[in-house]
This record gives C-alpha cells, structure tokens and sequence, in this order.
C-alpha cells in the first residue's frame, strides 16, 4: 500500500516535471528568433493579400532586423514590388533570397513574374523552367498547375509584344508553344488569327477562328468578326470585292458542316454581316 503510494506521487511529480518542461520549451521556441521572424512573415503575406502593401513591407522590415540572413523577408520584399510593379527592385531582393536558399521553386517563380513584368520574356521563361524541374523532381507538386499557367500566359504576351514589333514568325513560334502547354486553350488560337491576318494568310487565319471557335464559342465568333473586318480592309485595297466574295463563301461551306446549332447561329450571323458588307461594296464600285 505505502509502495503504491509512493510510486503514484513519484509518477505525479514526473509529469508535473514533463509538463512544466513542455511548456518551457513552447515558451522558448515561441519567442525564439526564428518563430518570431516568421510570425512578422506571416503577418506580412496576409497584409499583401488585403492588398496592404505599406504593412506588408513593414513587417519584412521588422524581421530583417531580427535576421538579415533569413531568405523569407526578401522573398516578401520581392512579391511586394512586384505587386507595385516595380520590377527591378523585385529581381534585386529575390536574387538575395534565391542566394541564400538556392533552388526554391518558390523563388523561381516570383523572379519569373517579376522578370515577365519587367518584359524581359527570356529570361521569365528561364526561370519558369528551372521552378518546374525543381518541381518534378520534388514531393510537393502543389507548385505545378500555378507554374504551366504562368508559363502559357508568359508565351501569349511574349508572342503579342513580337506581333507588335513586326517580328511575326517569331510571335507565332510563341503563341504556338502556349498551345503545346494547353491545347484547350481557345488564346493562342485566337491570337493567331490577328498574326496570319498581318501575315496576310487569311486560309490560316480563318482555321484558326475555326479553332477557336471549336474551343471557346464568343471568342470564335469574335475572331471570324475580326477576319471579316480584315478581308474587306484588304479587298478595298486590292482585289475588290472578290476576296471577301471568297470569304462570305467558305463560310456557307463551314455553316453546312457545322452540326453544332449554337456555332451554325453564330457563323450564320457572321455570313450576314460578310453579305451586307459585299453589297455595299460592290455597291460603292459601281457607283
């Protein structure tokens, strides 16, 4: 009885010991420097999604005094700038963290948008494939889905700063390999048709719009307005009313085939629209 008695309070007096060591412990990692850092860190990543860029920035600041070796305050510096487009800035503080924790995809990413924000494609590109073979050779593949969508979108304004610049071949070999990534994806289609048109191959430009159309119905329907628009902008300057002629007939060909009613409507509507346009020109001509 004594022994069972003793060895209870002994039992009580070892978990009183654990407990209060336990608690000890949560203290002192509590107010370490590192939990604390990363409390400021995480204050700062919400201020940034409530759009509170001044709090944000103060928070990086207060952690960066307690530690100006930890990668996570230039990295929050970085996505800062970034969303007050300030690029260059952005690239210098996510160099400093990429510097001192290589091979972050997180990393990599950010210094991918900050380089596409600053137009400097090739280099966005770059790091958008370093994040993804990082990527693919880690357990964590939360990063994937996010990284091929900032990659697609990187090609499209890519191709378009390139279509703008007359540096056509070179905008298409863009907008093509945003399809190779996302081959449901109605955009690259639909920018097509804009850079054949300047190409002046409208065969391929109306594929295209046919593409489109296939994937995203109104944006179709745009584009084939957009080549309608196109075709008589070239006609009244060189063929006359014969190449739109040609058009308004390869869409009855399409609206024939198409068994899809609500894209039979629409090419219907866009072939009205090609018919008036015709009789207005021919009209003018024979005036």
């Amino acid at each position: 009885m004594i022994y069972n008695i003793y060895m209870g309070k002994k039992i009580f007096i070892i978990l009183t010991i654990i407990c209060f060591l336990c608690i000890v412990a949560g203290v002192i990692i509590y107010f370490s420097p590192e939990a604390r850092l990363m409390r400021h860190i995480s204050k700062g990543e919400n201020y940034l999604k409530s759009g509170k860029a001044v709090l944000a920035a103060e928070e990086a600041q207060k952690a960066l005094e307690i530690n100006q070796k930890h990668y996570a305050p230039y990295l929050l510096l970085g996505k800062i700038y970034i969303t007050q487009k300030q690029y260059g800035l952005a690239i210098d503080k996510l160099r400093t963290a990429d510097e001192l924790y290589p091979d972050s995809i997180e990393i990599y990413y950010y210094t991918a948008i900050a380089y596409r924000g600053k137009g400097e494609f090739i280099k966005a590109l770059t790091k958008f494939d370093k994040a993804i073979a990082l990527e693919e050779r880690s357990e964590d593949r939360t990063w994937g889905k996010k990284l091929t969508e900032a990659k697609f979108d990187t090609y499209i304004e890519y191709g378009r700063l390139l279509q703008s610049r007359g540096r056509l071949e070179e905008g298409k070999e863009k907008f093509v390999k945003a399809m190779y990534i996302d081959p449901q994806n109605p955009y690259p289609h639909y920018y097509l048709v804009s850079l054949y048109i300047d190409m002046d191959r409208f065969d391929l430009a109306l594929e295209e719009a046919k593409n489109t159309m296939k994937l995203k119905t109104t944006l179709g329907a745009d584009a084939f307005y957009k080549l309608a628009g196109a075709c008589k902008d070239r006609a009244l300057g060189k063929e006359g009313p014969e190449m739109y002629r040609n058009f308004t007939k390869k869409l009855g060909e399409m609206i024939e085939k198409e068994s899809n009613l609500i894209i039979r409507e629409l090419l219907r509507q866009i072939r009205n629209f090609s018919e008036n346009e015709l009789k207005k020109m021919e009209k003018e001509k024979g005036q």
